[in-house]
C-alpha cells in the first residue's frame, strides 16, 4: 500500500513540477496529472534505450488501443529504473518499474485499503490484476488504472479517457 500510495504521490508530484497544468484540469481546481508525462527525472527515448535503461524486460501490448503502431513516446527515469509507455496520443500510459513486494496479491489487498476509489482484483490469463475504476472516488476525478506482476516488474496501465474493460483488454495483450 506505501509503495502504491508513494509511486502515486511521485506521479503526481512530478507532474506538477515537469509540466504544470495539464489538459486533463478542471477550471478552478488542482491540476490533474498528466500521466503521459509521468515522471519526476524522465527523459524521452526510445523502446531500445528504455530497456537498456531499466535492467528489466520492457512488454509493449498488441492491443488495438496500445501497441507499437499507436506508441507515441517513451519515457525513463534513471535512477527508479522507470519506464513510462505513451499510447494513443497520451490516452494511454503503461508504466513499469521493479515491483517492491514478493506477493502480488497480497500487495494488492494492502493496496485497496488505501485506495478510496472502487476497486477489486480479477484475474486475467492467471495473473491478478488490481483494477481501479475511473470516476468514482468521491473526492477528485480518478482515472481508470489496472495494475499487475509482470514477471517481477510492477506494470501499471492508466487512463483518464478509457475505461477499465479497455484498460483489461490491454493487460491482456501484455500476459
Amino acid at each position: 500500500m506505501k509503495a502504491r500510495l508513494l509511486v502515486a504521490a511521485a506521479i503526481a508530484v512530478s507532474v506538477t513540477a515537469c509540466s504544470g497544468p495539464g489538459p486533463n484540469s478542471a477550471p478552478g481546481s488542482a491540476s490533474a496529472p498528466d500521466y503521459s508525462r509521468p515522471f519526476l527525472h524522465e527523459k524521452q527515448t526510445t523502446l531500445a534505450g528504455a530497456q537498456a535503461a531499466a535492467g528489466f524486460p520492457v512488454h509493449v501490448p498488441n492491443a488495438p488501443l496500445a501497441d507499437a503502431k499507436t506508441l507515441a513516446k517513451v519515457w525513463v527515469s534513471p535512477p527508479l529504473h522507470q519506464v513510462a509507455l505513451v499510447f494513443d496520443n497520451g490516452k494511454v500510459t503503461v508504466m513499469m518499474w521493479p515491483a517492491i513486494y514478493h506477493n502480488p496479491m497480497s500487495f494488492f489487498k494492502k493496496s485497496m485499503a488505501g485506495i478510496n476509489a472502487k476497486s477489486q482484483i480479477t484475474q486475467v490469463n492467471g495473473y491478478p490484476m488490481l483494477v481501479t475504476f475511473p470516476h468514482t472516488d468521491p473526492g477528485s476525478p480518478n482515472p481508470a488504472w489496472v495494475e499487475f506482476d509482470l514477471h517481477g516488474v510492477d506494470t501499471n496501465i492508466v487512463s483518464r479517457t478509457y475505461g477499465t474493460a479497455a484498460l483489461l483488454a490491454i493487460a491482456r495483450s501484455m500476459t
